[in-house]
């Protein structure tokens, strides 16, 4: 080997063994702890101590009360009944308005619930069967569906075929 060589070699590994020895002759740096004590209050302490302001208690902010929702809409008002027993075009609506066509087809020729397009019941048996059904029709409550509004719709039935 030649000199170069064996000098570049040795070079680092004479650096690397100072360092260590180095490193181990030197004590680390002492941390300085505080030696500072805290004493106790004394009566007098608090008696001066500057009182803390109030600490605030939280209030709520008022809050937005959502708007109610507006009211179902009102059923469209009925057109006069007729004196012979009711008013056929507002009774085509009523049909509807009250969902009779979903039961019974929009002509009344009957689907889930019977057929009702010129019906051979009288007035008074349709308004009864309306307010208290014998099959599992829901009932209409002269609240919800007033006399002249059956009346409409009986009407309406008669002129279907």
């Amino acid at each position: 080997m030649t000199t170069t060589l064996r000098a570049l070699l040795v070079a680092p590994l004479l650096l690397l063994a100072a360092c260590t020895s180095q490193a181990a002759a030197t004590p680390p740096p002492s941390v300085a702890t505080p030696t500072t004590t805290i004493a106790p209050p004394t009566a007098t302490s608090i008696a001066t101590a500057t009182p803390l302001p109030p600490t605030p208690t939280p209030t709520e902010e008022p809050t937005a009360t959502p708007e109610p929702p507006p009211p179902p809409a009102a059923a469209p008002a009925p057109a006069p009944a007729a004196a012979a027993g009711g008013n056929a075009a507002s009774g085509r609506q009523w049909f509807a308005v009250f969902g009779c066509a979903n039961c019974h087809g929009a002509t009344g020729g009957g689907l889930i619930g019977p057929k009702v397009a010129n019906t051979a019941l009288s007035f008074g048996e349709v308004l009864s069967q309306l307010r208290s059904p014998r099959q599992s029709m829901s009932p209409f409550d002269p609240s919800v569906l007033s006399d002249n509004q059956v009346r409409d719709i009986y009407a309406f039935l008669k002129t279907l075929r």
